[in-house]
Formats: structure tokens, sequence, C-alpha cells
């Protein structure tokens, strides 16, 4: 790496609940989504963690026109 390159920017990780106040959603609605595999997830130490990018992405292919 170049000296004078930066880190890439720390990839902000919600949770299930950030998620669901975040839409307006209840927990349960989130934890479908991450089962049928449609909101893309990480397990960290067996905590479940949603990136931020990943959560703008899912809601702009839900997005209604």
């Amino acid at each position: 790496m170049a000296k004078d390159s930066k880190p890439p920017p720390k990839r902000r990780m919600l949770t299930v609940q950030q998620i669901a106040e975040a839409d307006q959603v209840c927990v349960r609605t989130v934890r479908r989504w991450l089962k049928s595999r449609k909101l893309p997830y990480h397990k960290l130490e067996g905590l479940i963690r949603i990136g931020e990018d990943d959560h703008e992405a899912f809601l702009a292919l839900r997005r209604r026109t």
C-alpha cells in the first residue's frame, strides 16, 4: 500500500432492530427478509449485522415509482 493512500472507509453495520425501526416494520418482518435472502447479512460472533450499503440497495430495489 502506498504511503499516501488512505484505508477504505469503515462500513457501518446495523442490527435487526435498527433496520426494523428505520423501515417502520416489526423485527419479525426483517427476520423474514433475512431468511428469504432478500436482505444480505453477516454473522459476526453469532450476531446478525446488515451493512448500511446492503440495506440501501435493498430499499432501492423495493422502491415503488
